[in-house]
């Protein structure tokens, strides 16, 4: 009888033992798992930012601020730290961030970091967070991406110029202008003019030209085709229109470069370097 009592009781210090141990030893765990979906570069406002879309998953029993998640995610950039930014509600990348997620459920969030000149390396992002019920700290993300790899997106734009046609000429009062007629098409889905929707750089030698003009008993002289520029057209209706500008050199080639005027986050719509004949 003795001996098996203490048999048994041998077995219940070892379970209680084994219990300690186990308790002592469990890792405190954050109350989200938080992962990866997409990571991207893309423009804003105030430049170019790096951007981290996040799925979060509340694995505790209360609601959590996915908001609170994302700031509790920093960047480096080969080890030097990369200030937070956003994008603007009017991005076609955004998503909001702002949401409350419910015990067991997933949600989108995303965070994004100012890209500061020509960037290379490596990112590293990194999450902490406080413990489920502890104030230990523990990481909920660590993870190092190539910044070669990644991918640049950029918004379609609403709008289409091409150059059909470039002469050199004179303005009859002994100026060397530039004559160049361009299609402009509005697929946007507001009415709009080729001046107001778009912004049009000339550049010869590394200097803006000037705007230059034709006079009135001038061979290219065509009234409707200058005042096309400010015309508005529908969605999907193309217009043709003249530009001229005063050249600062006779024979150097002139820089074209046409971006969308609204837009901060679309590549060029055209650029050519024009050679002067």
């Amino acid at each position: 009888m003795k001996r098996r009592v203490s048999v048994i009781l041998a077995v219940i210090l070892c379970l209680c033992a084994f219990a300690l141990v186990g308790c002592k030893g469990a890792d405190p765990k954050a109350p989200y798992e938080v992962s990866i979906d997409e990571v991207f570069t893309c423009n804003t406002y105030s430049g170019e930012v790096l951007v981290v879309n996040l799925d979060i998953t509340n694995t505790s029993k209360d609601y959590i601020d996915a908001g609170m998640v994302v700031y509790s995610i920093t960047a480096k950039l080969d080890g030097a730290s990369m200030n937070v930014s956003y994008l603007s509600t009017d991005s076609a990348n955004y998503i909001n961030s702002d949401v409350k997620i419910a015990a067991g459920e997933t949600a989108k969030a995303q965070a994004a970091f100012e890209v500061s000149g020509e960037a290379e390396g490596e990112i590293t992002l990194v999450g902490v967070t406080y413990a489920e019920n502890s104030d230990k700290q523990v990481e909920f993300l660590n993870e190092t991406i190539d910044f070669s790899e990644v991918e640049r997106k950029v918004t379609e734009s609403s709008y289409e110029l091409t150059i059909d046609n470039v002469l050199k000429s004179d303005d009859g009062e002994g100026n060397d202008i530039i004559i160049i007629d361009m299609t402009f098409t509005n697929n946007s889905d507001e009415a709009t003019s080729f001046g107001y929707a778009i912004d049009l750089e000339i550049f010869q030698n590394g200097t803006a030209l000037k705007g230059g003009y034709i006079p009135y008993n001038h061979p290219s002289y065509d009234e409707e085709l200058e005042g096309n520029t400010y015309l508005d057209i529908k969605s999907g209706i193309s217009t043709q229109l003249r530009k001229v500008y005063t050249l600062n050199d006779a024979n150097a080639p002139i820089e074209v470069k046409a971006t969308e005027a609204m837009s901060y986050d679309t590549d060029s719509l055209l650029e050519k370097e024009i050679q002067i004949q």
